[in-house]
């Protein structure tokens, strides 16, 4: 697939807003990469989301699980929602209404703790113009060490079958696809944690979803960059995850300005 990926195409972080020192290194990293079209989306923290506001956008409840016949996720179960999940899929949402209501062709969404590779936008191009033409949804970061086993000699993106869900730690989604998502998810109300609400719609939507090999974002929430929320789940903490020979100048420079 042929793009233009220039400092228009835009991105959007879903950002926690006291996770101060996070938004000041991405800022940063971006600065770096000269990634200038990026929205930080803060709206939906959770201390702010009422009850209210969690029964208009949220069906999570036994009877429900049941009726879309999805598997527990692996990394959380499929209830009690925390606050935090809420937040995360309130803010995740909002970005899908915004690549779907966009202008742009397709969108990438962020999380917080993604960390993007040197020469993201350069190596970015190279791969979305050997993405196959039929895709909707492409995963671009380690997500939690899911990876394709069997890599082929200058494959790049490999398309997967249903769940096909990677973390959404790095997404870019078709205005199309993006819009459908939200749709969906604005009339049927969300039922599952983020991860697997999103597996679900791509499922039930049939859309092409491919991963990339190799990532070129991870987590730093898995690389030891960030304390983990997933203390529990220690198995996806993998240091050697690293895309940046210039995360200690980065850290330095962060906390200078912070003091």
């Amino acid at each position: 697939m042929r793009c233009s990926l220039d400092r228009n195409i835009p991105s959007y972080v879903v950002h926690y807003t006291p996770n101060v020192q996070r938004r000041k290194i991405l800022e940063n990293v971006h600065k770096r990469e000269q990634m200038e079209n990026v929205t930080w989306i803060t709206e939906y923290d959770k201390e702010v989301i009422t009850y209210e506001m969690y029964t208009k956008a949220f069906q999570a409840d036994h009877l429900e699980y049941q009726k879309r016949g999805q598997d527990p996720n692996e990394f959380f179960p499929h209830y009690p929602l925390s606050p935090a999940m809420v937040s995360l899929q309130l803010k995740q949402k909002e970005a899908f209404r915004r690549i779907g209501y966009g202008n742009a062709p397709f969108g990438i969404m962020f999380e917080d703790d993604a960390i993007i590779c040197e020469n993201f936008r350069e190596r970015f191009l190279g791969y979305m113009e050997e993405i196959p033409s039929n895709w909707d949804v492409a995963f671009i970061g380690q997500g939690g060490g899911k990876r394709i086993k069997e890599v082929k000699e200058g494959v790049h993106w490999y398309l997967k079958g249903h769940p096909a869900d990677r973390c959404a730690d790095s997404v870019i989604l078709k205005k199309e696809a993006a819009l459908k998502i939200y749709t969906h998810m604005e009339a049927h109300k969300v039922c599952f944690n983020p991860d697997p609400e999103l597996g679900f719609w791509m499922k039930v939507l049939s859309m092409n979803v491919y991963w990339l090999e190799p990532p070129i974002v991870v987590q730093g929430s898995q690389n030891g960059l960030y304390e983990t929320v997933q203390p529990l789940h220690s198995r996806f903490i993998d240091q050697t995850m690293q895309v940046r020979s210039d995360m200690v100048d980065i850290l330095k420079e962060v906390n200078s300005e912070s003091m």
